[in-house]
């Protein structure tokens, strides 16, 4: 497993144009490119590796959270610079903080919520509120349309 997680990391590190370093649990160390590393991916235990070996980065998220792997240095400005702005960074790192707190939910279980924003032309008329506009019978040539389903009362 462990040759398959190095091997895994070893193709990345010869895509990346940002230099980094894995250390893995038994102390070895693989460097993409020569010089400071950006950050480095402290994988303190066996397990860590075989999480983020079998299930990517979902395994790779899980042991962060379980404390057995380290991101040391400053992994958000691992993203070059040249192609994602501050901007980007900021809405990423809310995307990952709110990744992070779904999987530490202890219901074992995830809401979605969707808001949407509209500048006045959506109306509770023109917006459908619910999915049954899709199982309604849709009009061929010559019929009528199907009327739309009523919403019960609030």
């Amino acid at each position: 497993m462990r040759a398959l997680l190095e091997a895994a990391v070893r193709r990345v590190g010869e895509r990346s144009e940002e230099p980094f370093a894995a250390r893995f649990a038994d102390g070895r160390e693989y460097r993409n490119r020569a010089g400071e590393p950006a950050f480095v991916l402290a994988f303190r235990t066996p397990r860590a590796q075989w999480r983020t070996c079998a299930f990517g980065h979902i395994g790779m998220l899980e042991s962060y959270f379980g404390g057995e792997l380290d991101i040391e240095g400053d992994f958000a400005r691992a993203l070059d610079a040249r192609r994602f702005d501050e901007r980007f960074r900021r809405v990423w790192r809310t995307y990952l903080y709110g990744c992070a707190e779904m999987f530490r939910s202890h219901a074992g279980r995830t809401h979605l919520f969707q808001v949407v924003f509209s500048r006045g032309n959506v109306t509770h008329r023109s917006y459908p509120m619910s999915r049954t506009f899709v199982y309604a019978e849709r009009p061929s040539a010559g019929r009528e349309p199907a009327p739309r389903p009523r919403q019960a009362a609030s």
